[in-house]
Formats: C-alpha cells, structure tokens, sequence
C-alpha cells in the first residue's frame, strides 16, 4: 500500500513538472509581438486624440489667464484703470472664463497613461483660479499680503504649466512625436 501511495504521489509530481515545462525558445510569438505593436499604436492614437482634444482649451487659457490678465496689469501700471476697476475686471471676466475653462477641462477623459498628466493642467488652473479670487480679495480689502499671496499661487502654476508642458513633450517623443507639429 505504501509502495503504491508512494508510486502515485512521485507520478504526479513527475507530471507536474514535466507538465509546467515549457519550450527554451524565448522569443517572444508572433502574436505576442503583433499584440504590443497595436498597443502601442493604440496607445500613440490615444495620445494625439487627447492633445487635439486639450489644445484649444490651452489655447483659451493663453488667451484668458495669460494676455487678458496681462492687458488688464499693464492698463493698470499705466493709468488707464484704477485698483477697483482692475478687481472688478478681472472678477467679473477673468473668475467666470477659468471656472468654464476649468469644467471643460474635467471634462476630458484622458487615456489611462495620462491621467497623472492632465491633473497637473487642472491643478495649473485651479491655482490661476486661486491667485485671480485672491487678487480681487486684496484689492477689495486694501490688503497688501493677499496679493504677495497671490503672486505665490500664480507661480506655482506656472511651475504645474512647466511640469504639464514638459511631461506632454516626452511623451510625445516617445511616440516618435513632436508636440509642435501637432498643435
């Protein structure tokens, strides 16, 4: 009885062993290689969806948080219009603009791989949203420190808009791609 207990267990693991083995070809089939060459593909058609999908809105950011707030800075510096009329400007302009701006960019489903990319483009627009309610706090209250305070802000979006530009460009040159020749 023993003997054939015995017999049965260093059977099945002779067929375990022997059954797990595979062949010493490490080359990987060809339907594994045509596999990831359409991932990658995949993965590259993703990529140029999601910036034609987010460009013209960076665009708008350009224009709405970069040359109207600049337009709005230099009126002011020359004269053109007071304090009040800046806060006024920018919070009844500037404020709305970036809170549509900001939803069209939540709106946007970015591909599994751009996910951690795109929250540094809301984050950047969250903080311009922050420094522009702050600036139109400081002129509303006459307070010097809310505009130092929002001066920090406008450069921490600056630092995300770095980060999210230069995240887009190496992964665009991973793909063979130039962002450049896209937008």
């Amino acid at each position: 009885m023993k003997k054939v207990l015995l017999f049965v267990i260093v059977a099945s693991l002779a067929v375990l062993l022997f059954g797990c083995g595979g062949s010493d070809d490490k080359k990987p089939s060809k339907d594994v290689a045509a596999k990831v060459e359409n991932k990658k593909d995949t993965d590259k058609e993703d990529f140029k969806s999601y910036v034609n999908d987010v460009t013209p809105i960076i665009n708008e950011i350009a224009q709405s948080f970069g040359k109207d707030f600049e337009d709005l800075k230099q009126q002011n510096v020359d004269g053109k219009i007071n304090d009040a009329e800046l806060g006024e400007a920018i919070g009844s302009n500037l404020v709305p603009q970036g809170v549509k701006l900001q939803d069209k960019v939540e709106q946007i489903r970015p591909p599994k791989k751009l996910r951690d990319t795109h929250e540094l483009l809301i984050n950047m627009i969250a903080k311009n949203q922050q420094a522009m309610t702050e600036i139109v706090a400081a002129i509303s209250a006459g307070d010097a420190s809310k505009i130092t305070s929002a001066n920090d802000l406008l450069t921490e979006a600056r630092k995300l808009e770095r980060d999210y530009a230069y995240e887009m460009e190496d992964i665009a040159k991973g793909y063979g791609l130039e962002l450049s020749d896209m937008k």
